[in-house]
């Protein structure tokens, strides 16, 4: 995933929860995150990859449907634990 210097923002919506990564140049939201138990779990867009024929298919969600509690749940359960994003936002 490449993105211009100083191009990614971050941004916290609704319940404060997740922090997404969004590309203040084109609006895309390249990735997001949240802490639970003193671990940074995260998601990628993958139509932000150029390999993403490499990854299996995308898991489709509709967040506004779902309680807090029930999105954090499915975000243990299908993101990536002990992330580390690095970016220059």
């Amino acid at each position: 995933m490449s993105f211009r210097p100083g191009a990614l923002r971050r941004y916290r919506q609704g319940s404060n929860t997740a922090e997404f990564l969004i590309c203040s140049q084109c609006g895309v939201l390249a990735a997001v995150t949240f802490e639970h138990d003193s671990r940074i779990y995260g998601a990628v867009n993958i139509g932000c990859l150029d390999a993403r024929s490499q990854f299996g298919s995308p898991v489709p969600a509709s967040p506004q449907a779902l309680s807090p509690e029930e999105k954090v749940s499915r975000w243990l359960e299908l993101w990536v634990p002990d992330v580390l994003v690095t970016t220059d936002a």
